[in-house]
């Protein structure tokens, strides 16, 4: 295959933020189909995308001498000089308020630079997919799709199919619920004791399999255990990401919290219902026609980050019930997927 340019995309930042860049990623994919295209970020993030649609490699973003690009007249080390320079375009969401580093990328050699020049998501007035998009403003780049996607491979289906038999050989027919109870902030989650009581109603009747999402660093801040230890629930952790979006994927129905986990699962177009409390969920609400936001209309949310974490009653979580998130379980199967499987239990 004929390769018609080298592109680089630098994007930082955590799950959510990535995932919700998919739509640029893709305008750029679409425009350049042949070229190729790298992506520079967290090591672990950029798997979801490297050799999967969006990207031919993937590049952590820990690379021994990049901070000199952030030096004004600095000594610029020639290994990056050469690598940058061997890209015609390079599209870079990093923080470069005085325009240093994009100047420096110039400098050795590169065509065209194109920064993204919002330099804080408290200024986003639009939906954070076409703030992220703005980026492409300068090129001739149009925005191809609003919705988040992620393109798994057969690898990654596989390493689902083995562990579906390997923890639920026995129960073909029933229906996979995953929820997520953490987040990246206490602050948005919703109260432990109502994920433990949604649950139970779940399982009531032996009709579905739960799988409970839980992260390293999300194991000091929710104990996790007490709804691990419920029966009918199999924990799962320690995956990748693409491994944990291909178990999603073969998932009837996702529950969980303003998280990148929740923004992963609506990327892979499975039912999705978020929990939405102190976050502005119409500009950081994860996007998609299976996906459905429960968020109360309340004074004071959303709220700005400081006053969030100055918050002592989180009554935008709090006041969200279990019945709420029980009926939106049935307004996604009253028509959809696996309905006969799913709505027995709620």
């Amino acid at each position: 295959m004929k390769v018609s340019e080298r592109i680089l995309i630098i994007k930082n930042g955590a799950i959510g933020d990535f995932l919700l860049s998919l739509p640029t990623f893709h305008s750029i994919r679409m425009k350049f189909p042949e070229a190729y295209i790298e992506i520079m970020g967290n090591s672990e993030i950029i798997k979801l995308v490297e050799d999967r649609f969006y990207a031919d490699k993937g590049i952590s973003i820990e690379i021994s001498g990049f901070s000199n690009f952030f030096i004004k007249d600095g000594n610029l080390p020639d290994s990056l000089v050469n690598y940058f320079k061997s890209f015609q375009k390079i599209f870079t969401y990093l923080n470069d308020k005085d325009g240093t580093f994009a100047n420096n990328l110039s400098k050795a050699g590169v065509k065209e630079v194109y920064p993204f020049e919002i330099l804080s998501p408290e200024l986003f007035q639009e939906h954070a997919v076409k703030e992220f998009s703005k980026i492409l403003n300068p090129s001739d780049i149009g925005l191809v799709t609003e919705e988040p996607k992620i393109f798994l491979n057969e690898s990654d289906r596989q390493f689902a199919s083995n562990f579906f038999r390997s923890h639920f050989g026995l129960f073909a027919g029933k229906s996979y619920i995953a929820i997520h109870p953490g987040s990246g902030s206490t602050k948005k989650n919703w109260p432990l004791k109502n994920f433990i009581e949604l649950s139970e109603q779940l399982l009531k009747n032996s009709i579905c399999n739960i799988l409970l999402l839980s992260g390293p660093a999300e194991e000091k801040s929710v104990n996790f255990s007490e709804i691990a230890k419920i029966d009918g629930i199999i924990e799962v952790k320690d995956l990748s990401l693409h491994e944990l979006a291909a178990i999603l994927e073969r998932c009837d129905l996702y529950i969980g919290n303003d998280s990148g986990i929740t923004h992963l699962s609506a990327a892979v177009g499975i039912p999705t219902i978020a929990i939405f409390g102190p976050t502005n969920a119409k500009i950081w609400g994860p996007i998609g026609n299976m996906v459905k936001i429960i968020s109360l209309n309340l004074s004071c949310s959303p709220c700005a980050r400081d006053k969030m974490f100055g918050c002592e009653q989180m009554k935008c979580l709090e006041l969200v019930t279990v019945n709420d998130l029980l009926k939106a379980c049935k307004f996604f199967f009253a028509s959809g997927k696996n309905k006969d499987k799913v709505e027995k239990s709620v």
